[in-house]
């Protein structure tokens, strides 16, 4: 079987980690945010890269439904947060799979894992939970 679809099923199935801190050879830096968009109910992240100082920083994810994308499309306008400017993408591919979001830092390297941390806090205590993970 298609391995999207079983990822899919496994989202939507509720199967997915909500905590990230524990994946082999993850980027230490993505797992602050990564946990703290899990939080958002109906959002699970799937892969995620810092960006290693040469690339923008990322998180990929899926949604249930489109309702708690405003809570994330908010902290892409630099009015609304002090993490600076980062961007949502809505992504398929050529099999038409299901749409996937990415968030994306436009800055790289320490710039970008400070916005990262500071989105993190922030997306924390908007689910009023603002102790640090």
């Amino acid at each position: 079987m298609n391995t999207r679809l079983n990822e899919l099923r496994s989202f939507l199935a509720g199967e997915m980690r909500k905590d990230v801190s524990d994946i082999a050879g993850i980027d230490p830096e993505v797992i602050d945010l990564c946990n703290a968009l899990n939080n958002i109910v109906g959002v699970r992240t799937y892969e995620s890269c810092c960006g290693h100082g040469k690339e923008p920083f990322r998180v990929c994810f899926r949604v249930k439904s489109l309702k708690p994308l405003p809570k994330i499309a908010y902290w892409c306008d630099p009015c609304r947060s002090s993490a600076g400017m980062w961007q949502l993408v809505a992504t398929t591919d050529c099999s038409m799979a299901p749409i996937r979001f990415r968030l994306e830092s436009k800055d790289v390297g320490e710039l970008a894992y400070m916005q990262a941390g500071d989105m993190a806090r922030e997306i924390r205590a908007m689910l009023g939970n603002a102790q640090q993970p």
